[in-house]
């Protein structure tokens, strides 16, 4: 069930990738096109593929 949900999620964050994102993010070491606004004092997301 997790697994599920897991892999949808995934998908989802996929398709909202943006190729000139990703291609800033590959060159600092990560693999996603999501560049998400940071709330302030709250620290950073990661995503992991």
């Amino acid at each position: 069930m997790a697994e599920t949900v897991l892999a949808e999620v995934m998908a989802e964050l996929a398709a909202l990738g943006d190729p000139k994102a990703r291609a800033v993010n590959e060159k600092h070491g990560d693999d996603h096109g999501l560049n998400p606004p940071l709330p302030e004092g709250r620290g950073f997301l990661t995503l992991q593929g």
